[in-house]
């Protein structure tokens, strides 16, 4: 599970009003479970052990499951994280416990170039992520190739957002249409409606507040709707051809104005 989801739903009736295939997306994330990283699982459960002479179950492995800093989320690490374990002390005539311990990638600093955007950009990675990087051939590859979960990085999934906004709309190099056309071609296989590419990647949060910015109309100036109202009156009479009456329609519009009976009397 991808520790940037929740584990419930706080607003569920907030929830329900995103679109179909952000809560389709959100839900997949929350119990997909992520690929091994720190421990191999076991795929059959019984193998020949040579020395018996005979089958043997396999134990199985408990997966281990990484703790994430939050520097983890503006970096590229790959699945990688913090390991709890505990070492087993030397042999010794006294009783010695079990010693805790933390293990941790080895990060680096490096730059990658971005074909898409057509941007370079200093991050944090490590090993392991630019060995994905070399095996999906490229490095925009990996980040358009991989699940939300297995990368695990609010950067990943903001530059994953950007590079399908960018396929979407086919605005990559506005000085280059040739460039654009084989981009195009190159990377068809992501390519998404653009409804989904500006969703993909957000959180919760993020998803609600922007739902509330489309759902949220500009006000109308009075101005605006008694000019409108004022153009339709004079149509209307223009038609018809009824004169117009001897007050102002602005006038009867002022609720300070008094009427002529009220003035009468």
């Amino acid at each position: 599970m991808d520790r940037n989801f929740k584990p419930f739903i706080d607003n569920p009736q907030g929830f329900d009003k995103l679109p179909e295939h952000y809560k389709k997306a959100y839900m997949e994330a929350r119990t997909r479970t992520p690929i091994p990283v720190h421990y191999k699982p076991v795929e059959v459960p019984y193998e020949y052990d040579p020395e018996l002479g005979k089958i043997v179950r396999i134990e199985d492995t408990h997966p281990i499951e990484p703790y994430f800093p939050p520097e983890a989320e503006y970096g590229l690490w790959g699945g990688e994280g913090f390991i709890r374990g505990y070492t087993m002390p030397e042999k010794s005539k006294g009783f010695r416990p079990k010693n805790c311990r933390w293990w941790w990638p080895k990060l680096s600093q490096v730059t990658l170039y971005s074909e898409i955007l057509d941007k370079h950009m200093l991050t944090i990675v490590t090993r392991r992520t630019l060995d994905l990087i070399d095996d999906a051939k490229g490095f925009d590859h990996y980040i358009l190739r991989t699940h939300q979960v297995d990368l695990a990085s609010k950067l990943g999934m903001r530059l994953k957002r950007e590079m399908l906004v960018a396929l979407a709309k086919g605005e990559m190099y506005p000085g280059d249409p040739e460039k654009t056309k084989s981009l195009l071609e190159k990377y068809k296989e992501y390519v998404v409606p653009l409804e989904i590419a500006e969703w993909t990647g957000l959180t919760l949060a993020q998803a609600e507040r922007k739902y509330n910015r489309e759902q949220q109309r500009d006000p109308v100036p009075l101005k605006h709707i008694f000019r409108e109202q004022l153009l339709l009156e004079l149509h209307r009479h223009k038609e018809s051809g009824e004169a117009l009456p001897e007050k102002s329609w602005t006038a009867r519009l002022n609720p300070f104005n008094r009427s002529e009976s009220t003035a009468t009397s």
